[in-house]
């Protein structure tokens, strides 16, 4: 198994008590002081899992693949079609044909 651990993360503390929103014509206020403790993430230990030996995977991935081909190709060509459709409106509405 692979070793991840994410690095240690000390948040420092930062002072709101005089934040002055004047400027933005609000009045003035008075914000605590905020204090974030550190945060010590565990080490987790991730397995290596070779997907394409899953039975099936590299079949159903091709499958996912060509479902979404075929599904751009569709939007595409409702898409081109509608604009066949609006300029043949255009066109009528106009009082000119083509």
């Amino acid at each position: 198994m692979a070793k991840f651990s994410l690095p240690h993360v000390n948040l420092h503390s930062f002072d709101l008590t005089n934040v002055d929103l004047t400027k933005l014509r609000l009045p003035k206020v008075n914000l605590p002081q905020v204090n974030l403790p550190q945060v010590k993430v565990p080490h987790v230990d991730v397995p290596h899992v070779d997907v394409n030996a899953i039975p099936g995977f590299t079949a159903a991935r091709d499958l996912g693949y060509t479902a979404v081909g075929f599904a751009v190709l569709g939007f595409q060509k409702a898409q081109v079609r509608r604009r066949e459709i609006e300029e043949q409106l255009r066109s009528k509405l106009a009082g000119t044909s083509r």
